[in-house]
């Protein structure tokens, strides 16, 4: 099975959004 590179980089992409969204979360916790 060959990787699909489109559905891969869709993943990276997913993956990046609920990273900064958990990071920006830590940044709004951290100032109050």
């Amino acid at each position: 099975m060959a990787p699909n590179r489109s559905s891969f980089s869709i993943l990276l992409v997913l993956v990046l959004m609920l990273f900064s969204q958990a990071f920006a979360r830590e940044l709004m916790v951290k100032k109050q």
